[in-house]
């Protein structure tokens, strides 16, 4: 889906799923694939963003390179088989820090940091 979403509307969305999918080469939603993930929901993801640092310490997470077509075909066969047996599905293990560093204050605490950066560097060039 493209454009802004809100956390309500990522949390429908969510509720409506069974596997979260995201093959992205950026960052893509990174609200959302925590969230799925802080729900126990299986997600095939690529190793990208918050992912490529996260992936070894969650379960039910399953990734492949950016681009990796073939691997990330078999991330979803994973995730789906995991849905397909819900003797696999666990609570997710996501340590504390984790889950606060993804919180929708932190994020915008963040972003507002990179615009104040990005305007410094206007500033300078001008």
């Amino acid at each position: 889906m493209l454009g802004y979403r809100t956390v309500q509307e990522i949390e429908n969305y969510l509720a409506e799923a069974d596997i979260y999918c995201s093959a992205t080469l950026g960052e893509g939603c990174s609200q959302a694939r925590v969230r799925a993930l802080l729900t126990g929901m299986p997600i095939a993801t690529t190793l990208c963003g918050e992912i490529a640092d996260l992936s070894e310490m969650l379960t039910g997470c399953y990734t492949a390179p950016c681009g990796d077509l073939e691997g990330y075909t078999a991330a979803v066969k994973a995730a789906y088989l995991a849905v397909r047996n819900p003797v696999a599905i666990q609570t997710p293990n996501v340590p504390e820090d984790v889950v606060r560093r993804f919180s929708e204050d932190e994020e915008r605490r963040q972003w507002s940091k990179v615009i104040q950066n990005v305007i410094a560097m206007d500033r300078l060039r001008q």
